[in-house]
């Protein structure tokens, strides 16, 4: 039997994944998975068009019941600690910055499989 930490390992993999999935699936390039940098990891990076952004994928039992409540997973040291990740990342990368923005991408356990909800420039 797996331990609670192993399940959740698990869970947020699969989370990442399916946020990985859909935004190929809406033009979006995954340039990385899990790209750290002084402790803090990006979970996703993605850019389409102008735009590079930084998603946070939290995996979690139950969706936020309002925009406030979501945007409460991201506390204003965390955001900061994501900007500064990105701004990061573009340097190592030497690609062009363009619009950089962090999203949120809740995942949760639905009916039929994983259900995520996603907000833009959070």
């Amino acid at each position: 039997m797996e331990s609670p930490s192993s399940q959740r390992k698990v869970f947020s993999a699969e989370a990442e994944s399916l946020v990985a999935r859909e935004m190929a699936r809406q033009g979006w390039t995954v340039l990385a998975r899990n790209f750290r940098y002084i402790g803090t990891e990006l979970d996703l990076v993605a850019r389409k068009g102008q735009s590079l952004v930084a998603v946070e994928v939290k995996a979690r039992r139950r969706m936020p019941g309002s925009l406030a409540e979501a945007e409460g997973l991201l506390p204003w040291r965390k955001r900061a600690a994501l900007h500064r990740g990105l701004q990061c990342f573009v340097m190592r990368r030497g690609s062009d910055a363009g619009i950089l923005r962090i999203d949120l991408a809740i995942v949760v356990p639905g009916r039929c499989g994983l259900e995520m909800r996603y907000f833009a420039g959070v």
